[in-house]
C-alpha cells in the first residue's frame, strides 16, 4: 500500500511540474511576442558599457521585440530579437548546452540558456568570441502579467525593459 502511494504521489508531482512546463522545457507563459515599452536606468547602462552620445541615441530609439517560439526540432525553443536596426534568432536552443550565435552588436558569441525554476527566471548568458578577455554579458527574463521582464547589470548598473505581450 506505501508503495501504491508513493508511486502515485510522485506521478501527481510529475504531472504537475510537467503540465507547468512545455515539452522543449521552456515554460509556457514564455511563449510569445513581447515588445519593449519601457526601460528603466537604460542609457546609465548604455554609458558603463562604453557607448558613445550618438550610438546611445540611436539604441534608445531602436524599437525591440523579444519571440519566444517552439523550435524546429522537438525539445527545443527559438529565441529572437527583432530592432528596427537588426534582426538575430537562434533555433533549437536546449537549456543547459551552449551554442554559437550572432549578436546584435554583428560579433559571433558563445550563448548558453538556463531556467531556474525556483525562481521562474530564465538567463542567457553571452561570451563575445572575438573577445574571450570581456566580461559575459548576463541577461534574466521572468514574466510579470502581462509583461516580460528583463534584467540586465554591468558595472554596478541595473537595468530593467519591460516587454509587453503582444
Amino acid at each position: 500500500m506505501k508503495l501504491w502511494v508513493a508511486g502515485a504521489s510522485f506521478l501527481l508531482f510529475a504531472t504537475v511540474v510537467g503540465s507547468a512546463m512545455a515539452l522543449d522545457g521552456l515554460p509556457e507563459k514564455f511563449y510569445g511576442t513581447f515588445k519593449l515599452e519601457k526601460s528603466d536606468h537604460f542609457e546609465d547602462y548604455l554609458v558603463a558599457k562604453g557607448y558613445g552620445w550618438l550610438m546611445r541615441k540611436v539604441i534608445l530609439f531602436a524599437s525591440i521585440t523579444k519571440v519566444f517560439e517552439h523550435g524546429t526540432k522537438p525539445g527545443t525553443f527559438r529565441f529572437k530579437t527583432l530592432t528596427s536596426k537588426k534582426d538575430v534568432e537562434a533555433d533549437n536552443i536546449v537549456f543547459d548546452q551552449k551554442f554559437e550565435s550572432e549578436g546584435l552588436d554583428s560579433f559571433r558569441h558563445n550563448v548558453l540558456f538556463t531556467y531556474d525554476p525556483a525562481t521562474e527566471t530564465i538567463t542567457e548568458s553571452r561570451l563575445k568570441l572575438e573577445d574571450p578577455e570581456e566580461n559575459t554579458d548576463v541577461y534574466h527574463y521572468r514574466i510579470e502579467g502581462d509583461f516580460l521582464v528583463l534584467d540586465m547589470a554591468w558595472k554596478g548598473v541595473l537595468c530593467k525593459h519591460y516587454y509587453k505581450r503582444l
